[in-house]
């Protein structure tokens, strides 16, 4: 049985070395998801979680509204590492796991909100920051046409498709 499922076991820290009781461990078990997700749908075969590193930030209130989760992308649009916005040049901070693999992305969840939502829309709220990943998985977002690049022209559309 994996450390992760059972409450009662310890484990090392691999970048400490110290010894931690082993609790619910939320990132990993988003991971597992998230992997299954990119194993079993043929529109997000492009995603290496390996690549990806999760993570979890407060929410400062426990209100319904606001974010649930996030995808932050580690390089500019083309996964170039510099980008320039109003004449001034920007360069991507670089994130490595413990083995030194560079992450491209960061999917965080803003907890406790993204834990009270129901579970179909816990499901379409990862189904719609994954989809956020570019289909060349190189660091940047996916991006549509025209001006609200992001999510398209109706955010509303975007998160019918992810439901989907």
């Amino acid at each position: 049985m994996d450390p992760r499922m059972d409450n009662t076991l310890s484990r090392k820290d691999k970048l400490t070395g110290a010894t931690v009781p082993v609790g619910f461990d939320f990132t990993w078990h988003m991971r597992r998801l998230c992997e299954h997700i990119c194993n079993d749908v043929p529109e997000m075969h492009h995603i290496d979680m390996c690549r990806v590193a999760i993570s979890f930030s407060q929410a400062r209130k426990s209100v319904r509204h606001g974010l649930h989760a996030s995808l932050t992308p580690m390089r500019f649009e083309g996964g170039a590492e510099t980008g320039e916005r109003n004449g001034t040049e920007y360069r991507a901070q670089r994130l490595y796991d413990a083995t030194g693999m560079e992450m491209l992305y960061i999917l965080r969840f803003y907890l406790p909100r993204f834990q009270n939502e129901p579970f179909g829309e816990k499901l379409t709220t990862i189904f719609h920051e994954l989809w956020h990943i570019s289909p060349q998985f190189d660091g940047d977002l996916r991006r549509h046409e025209g001006r609200c690049y992001i999510h398209s022209q109706s955010e509303a559309e975007y998160d019918a498709h992810a439901a989907r």
